[in-house]
């Protein structure tokens, strides 16, 4: 990807790594600063390059060239996969 993208608030940018029953393994792309609250804003829990779970239904699709993205709240990730090498 040659140009840079920041998600708003909570929003997290994923590519898909593969289907799995009922669920996306995708690896993050790009995060939101957090939401905001009262008491100041609450940092997103992933970072880029980490590879999370998410529901497959209801995600948003996001076409950037040719390249294919999902855009989703924080909210909706399941779990992270922790790489156990």
């Amino acid at each position: 990807m040659s140009e840079e993208f920041t998600p708003l608030n909570d929003n997290v940018l994923l590519t898909v790594l593969e289907k799995v029953p009922e669920m996306y393994k995708a690896k993050v792309v790009a995060v939101g600063p957090g939401l905001a609250t009262l008491g100041g804003r609450l940092k997103p829990r992933v970072r880029a390059g980490d590879v999370v779970l998410i529901d497959r239904y209801p995600v948003h699709w996001v076409f950037l060239g040719d390249e294919k993205f999902l855009l989703v709240n924080e909210h909706k990730i399941r779990l992270k996969v922790k790489d156990v090498r």
